[in-house]
């Protein structure tokens, strides 16, 4: 039967050094009989020097990971997954993995078998035709900032590259602020008079806390 099933993976991802990552693989079919899924048999690679992967079996989800440093087979198998007819692309699978600090590493997905037949994936499962087979998760530090201040990066991100400067800004300039830094195990107090401040060579996640705050003097 043909199933026409194309599989692919989420778009690429920034995120802070230390957090989850939620990476979704989709499913859809360009067949009109086909309407869902009972199974898949999915392997993908990446970098573990990267990425910490956190799916693991799921007996109650039928589902089987198998990880050998770094390729990593999912299998799945059981009641019928619908495909839906609002939503065409249907998430089949989540990759859950942590982000280690400042890293960069693809998720690709090197195979992929969909079919109806609960057990067929055992025997002959029909391969799947991979339309986007990379996800490329790339860790930052993360700069915390307290309510009243805010990144000076034209996108507002509070992340930043192993060894760049970072520059945030007073939302309101008419105080003289005290701020307290926390970054690489050591903290330092600066002086904010209205204006932008600047943590240079950032290598470590960043907090930034007030600790007080006075009207400025015209």
């Amino acid at each position: 039967t043909a199933t026409g099933y194309t599989v692919s993976m989420g778009a690429d991802q920034q995120v802070a050094a230390g957090q989850q990552v939620r990476i979704p693989v989709t499913v859809a079919s360009g067949e009109k009989g086909i309407t869902g899924f009972n199974a898949y048999d999915m392997t993908f690679t990446y970098d573990p020097a990267a990425l910490t992967l956190n799916t693991t079996s799921d007996s109650a989800a039928n589902l089987t990971v198998e990880d050998n440093n770094g390729t990593v087979r999912v299998r799945r198998y059981g009641d019928t997954v619908a495909l839906g007819d609002a939503v065409p692309l249907r998430e089949a699978l989540a990759l859950e993995s942590t982000a280690k600090a400042t890293a960069t590493s693809a998720v690709t997905l090197t195979n992929a078998k969909f079919d109806l037949d609960a057990n067929s994936i055992n025997f002959d499962a029909p391969s799947a035709t991979i339309t986007d087979a990379d996800t490329t998760v790339k860790a930052l530090w993360n700069v915390s900032l307290p309510d009243g201040f805010v990144s000076a990066a034209a996108d507002g991100s509070t992340l930043v590259e192993d060894g760049a400067d970072f520059t945030f800004k007073a939302v309101d300039p008419n105080y003289e602020y005290t701020l307290r830094i926390t970054t690489n195990g050591q903290t330092q107090e600066v002086t904010v008079k209205g204006g932008s401040c600047t943590i240079e060579n950032v290598t470590d996640n960043v907090q930034v806390t007030m600790v007080s705050k006075v009207g400025r003097t015209y």
